[in-house]
């Protein structure tokens, strides 16, 4: 089973301890059970026979189970893969009528709660998307320690936009796709979700014992409207609130230079045109 069936059939069977809490409670199961299967191998009392699905070792020599199920595989620590299918992506014209009319356009996590529950999106690839009418959705996951950002340079090995590369960012972004909608997440089609994911692949958190912290300390604070010489996208803000302790270390690819910063100190930094673009934000609200 995967771990969105494993939650679904818990809670049928009244089994889940009301003290749980958390927005992803379906990743922070299958981080934990990667985890044993990490530690204990051998002696774990679970095993994979699919990426993502699980199965308990006690049936594997039950011959009256397909042996499909019963074939251990063994899974490597995923990367995060380029997303550019199926895409969400609004109208344009929509957005607009909508949001705060005002330098920054803003939709609530009400508001697009609205739009998600009508329908009023459609599904596109990136690559082949170039109706300037639509706009594509994105998760902005950025993680704040009092007044610090955690920062870091973009690499190559995943960005090759010119006005990004060689930039500092503070949002971890990626496409919000079809399957991000969940049942744990369907409101706002399962952004939170999206970010948390590439954040902690980008992170190497997975497999941490402080993963659950970052999903119970994470909050969907509305999408933000991004619009630059004819490219437009809809930035869906996922704060995470990070303690004192954590600071991450990592050595893939698609990230470099991680470190916190104070944004709003001086001399400035270069940041890309989003993170720019977030900041004003936060800096009108402030004025507000």
């Amino acid at each position: 089973m995967s771990t969105q069936e494993i939650m679904r059939e818990a809670y049928l069977r009244y089994l889940v301890p009301t003290h749980l809490h958390g927005k992803t409670q379906h990743k922070t199961l299958g981080a934990r059970l990667s985890e044993d299967i990490l530690q204990f191998r051998d002696r774990s009392r679970f095993y994979r026979n699919r990426p993502g699905r699980f199965f308990l070792k006690k049936f594997i020599n039950d011959s009256s189970i397909p042996s499909e199920f019963r074939r251990p595989i063994v899974a490597r620590r995923r990367k995060l893969e380029l997303k550019n299918k199926n895409i969400v992506h609004f109208q344009h014209e929509l957005i607009s009528s909508v949001s705060n009319q005002n330098a920054y356009a803003f939709l609530t996590p009400a508001q697009l709660k609205r739009i998600i529950k009508r329908g009023d999106f459609v599904y596109r690839d990136l690559t082949e998307n170039e109706d300037d009418f639509l706009v594509p959705f994105y998760s902005f996951t950025f993680f704040q320690r009092r007044n610090e950002f955690l920062s870091f340079d973009r690499g190559s090995f995943r960005e090759h936009r010119n006005e990004f590369l060689g930039k500092k960012s503070l949002g971890f972004t990626v496409p919000v796709e079809h399957d991000d909608m969940t049942l744990f997440e369907f409101e706002n089609h399962g952004v939170v979700n999206a970010g948390l994911t590439a954040a902690a692949i980008d992170l190497d958190l997975e497999f941490s014992r402080d993963l659950p912290f970052f999903e119970n300390n994470s909050k969907f604070l509305g999408c933000l409207f991004f619009e630059h010489r004819g490219k437009s996208a809809l930035l869906g803000l996922v704060k995470v609130a990070s303690p004192g302790f954590f600071y991450p270390e990592t050595k893939r690819l698609a990230v470099n230079d991680l470190g916190w910063v104070e944004p709003f100190d001086k001399p400035r930094y270069s940041f890309d045109p989003w993170t720019e673009h977030f900041l004003s934000w936060v800096q009108a609200k402030k004025r507000r």
